[in-house]
């Protein structure tokens, strides 16, 4: 009484082939077509960026497909299939009154990324509010950096900043090294409930100098060039219709990335806070130019900046009075040297005064002292010694989170550059030239106005989420286009 299922709908189509030959790597069929393996893999790489990032990708023997497809095999029909669909940053149909929008002010400093596709990256315009604790994928960038590897930018946009355009302040916040993206939307992202800041949290890249660590390229330590990939981050902000100052959080490896964004002012931020990582002393430059200046100095094209900075005496890796320190790649100052140096940046006149402040974390407490310079109100200098305290920082100042403070830094400062009707980019000194426009072909559609997040995710457009489009491009690797829209569909 029990029938057979009927065959399954599959569009199969057997290809002849001679008798197997034992495996190789990497696998291909005897036809010159790519392997069923490796059609999966595209499948997946599809999912986050354009078909011909992914089959340069592979034409050229890099990242996971260039360890899983011959060079130059062709395309299976699953893939072929990808070729003429949507890219994940595009929209999967006709966007109404989709049109270019002038291209930003140029005093934002952005220069070219070298991994640019000559094709047209396309961003939707506004900004859509997510829980906190949760984060959503900044688009395009991505498909732009794919030689990154592991490319990722975190976007955490609280309900205040949504919209078709926001002046929300973005805070960049850069891991240690071995660290990830993530942790950031559980520390800073937990205080954004009641702020005007948007969290920009960006994965760094293997350090291909070191062992393949992910982190920043600070002191030469990988062929990655982290300071164009921020400022190109920068730039699909601003094609969003993001209008906002940047200001930049580091912990460690992250802490030294933030030193040198202020350093080289080109980069256009207008602050930073450093967690347990001062100015380098030597050498003067390193990584990849032109923003390669580790310290204020001539040349460098420093400009006055908010700083503060937290470190700990008991510090047995970046320690508190610096020295050599391998993996930095250079000489690392006194923290005394590093806080003065950028008082005497920032225009201060007298300081610093000492106060007693409270701490705990990591299950110590203790006491320390903040130190405060006399300083425009735009541009503060303070620093938080923490006494006995080690490389992870603090949890708390004063009974009050950490972060909170940290944030708090930041409000201020945006309150006196509103009252003094500053730019949103500092000014550059005499002699010193803002970074060209990126060359990085974006088109930004219109849409309606971005709502808080739901669940499941949707764009304001009713076309399919960007997890969705990600998803559906892993699906396409292994079955047909029909296949994964019937199982959507369902």
């Amino acid at each position: 009484g029990c029938a057979a299922a009927p065959e399954p709908e599959m569009n199969l189509k057997t290809l002849t082939s001679q008798s197997p030959s034992p495996s190789a790597s990497p696998p291909t069929s005897s036809s010159g077509q790519c392997s069923q393996e490796c059609s999966s893999e595209f499948g997946k790489c599809a999912g986050s960026k354009t078909y011909d990032l992914c089959r340069q990708e592979l034409d050229a023997g890099t990242g996971p497909l260039g360890s899983l497809c011959t060079k130059g095999c062709q395309d299976t029909s699953a893939m072929a299939a990808l070729r003429s669909s949507p890219s994940p940053s595009a929209s999967p149909s006709p966007v109404p009154n989709a049109s270019p929008t002038p291209s930003p002010s140029s005093s934002s400093p952005s220069p070219a990324p070298t991994s640019s596709s000559t094709s047209t990256t396309q961003v939707t315009a506004g900004f859509q509010s997510n829980a906190r604790g949760s984060t959503q994928n900044l688009e395009a960038i991505c498909n732009i950096y794919a030689s990154r590897g592991n490319c990722q930018v975190l976007l955490d946009v609280p309900d205040q900043c949504a919209g078709s355009t926001t002046d929300c302040a973005a805070v960049f916040c850069f891991h240690g090294s071995g660290g990830n993206a993530d942790p950031w939307k559980n520390s800073v992202g937990a205080q954004l409930t009641s702020r005007k800041v948007i969290g920009i949290y960006p994965q760094g890249a293997p350090k291909t100098k070191q062992g393949d660590t992910p982190g920043w390229n600070t002191g030469d330590v990988s062929v990655h060039d982290d300071k164009e990939f921020i400022l190109a981050i920068v730039r699909v902000l601003e094609a969003k219709g993001w209008t906002g100052r940047r200001y930049a959080f580091g912990r460690s490896n992250g802490g030294a990335m933030s030193q040198e964004l202020a350093v080289n002012s080109m980069m256009g931020f207008s602050g930073i806070v450093t967690w347990v990582t001062q100015l380098l002393k030597s050498p003067n430059q390193a990584g990849p130019k032109p923003y390669d200046y580790t310290h204020p100095q001539t040349g460098s094209c420093t400009s006055p900046i908010a700083y503060l900075s937290l470190a700990g005496t008991a510090d047995t890796v970046i320690p508190y009075d610096g020295g050599a320190v391998g993996f930095t790649g250079g000489t690392l100052m006194t923290n005394s040297e590093s806080n003065q140096l950028w008082a005497d940046t920032s225009k201060c006149t007298a300081g610093p005064s000492t106060s007693s402040f409270s701490w705990s974390g990591g299950g110590k407490t203790g006491s320390g002292e903040l130190h405060t310079w006399t300083c425009p109100s735009t541009t503060p200098v303070r620093h938080y010694k923490v006494t006995d305290g080690g490389h992870n920082g603090v949890d708390q100042i004063n009974n009050k989170g950490a972060w909170a403070v940290m944030l708090d830094f930041v409000a201020e400062v945006e309150t006196a550059l509103n009252t003094a009707s500053a730019p949103r980019v500092p000014a550059l000194p005499s002699g010193c030239a803002a970074a060209p426009e990126p060359e990085m072909n974006l088109k930004t559609l219109t849409s309606q106005s971005p709502s808080p997040s739901a669940s499941p995710p949707t764009s304001s457009s009713g076309q399919c989420s960007q997890e969705c489009s990600s998803e559906f491009g892993k699906c396409a690797g292994s079955k047909t286009y029909d296949l994964c829209r019937q199982e959507l569909d369902a």
